[in-house]
């Protein structure tokens, strides 16, 4: 028995660049797999800008830098123009509703710092295979 997505539905993970979803119905507790169009996009936050001392206040997100841009016109400090912020989204097509969800960090995340335990693994055994010479032009030993 499957579900569709919709109110009583969240998404657990998403699969980008593939059509596949895995959703988790609160209702029954299924996981179930659909096939759905999520892509890749840009999302534009138009932003009422109101000083250094003041939290900013979105004013909506767009799908383009023009529209976002207008929305923020005149709804800075003193009359003058607010910002735009852009941000990576995933967009689902799901029977014709169109549904964005925005990241906020493009880039994967470095979980439990592995990655950059990796990098470190990585840049001790490079700067143990230098000579003295491409040590010392490098800055990393004194001549």
């Amino acid at each position: 028995m499957g579900c569709t997505l919709n109110t009583d539905s969240r998404i657990e993970e998403f699969f980008v660049g593939s059509t596949k979803i895995l959703t988790h119905n609160t209702a029954t507790h299924e996981l179930v797999y659909h096939q759905l169009p999520v892509n890749h996009i840009k999302v534009y936050e138009a932003v009422k800008n109101l000083g250094e001392l003041c939290t900013d206040n979105s004013l909506g997100y767009f799908s383009t830098d023009e529209l976002a841009r207008a929305a923020a016109q005149g709804k800075a400090e003193w009359g003058g123009n607010g910002i735009v912020r852009i941000y990576d989204a995933i967009e689902i097509v799901n029977r014709g509703h169109r549904s964005v969800y925005i990241l906020k960090h493009a880039d994967p995340a470095d979980v439990d710092n592995q990655k950059a335990a990796a990098d470190e693994e990585l840049r001790r055994k490079t700067i143990a295979s230098l000579t003295d010479e491409q040590l010392r032009v490098l800055g990393l030993k004194e001549a």
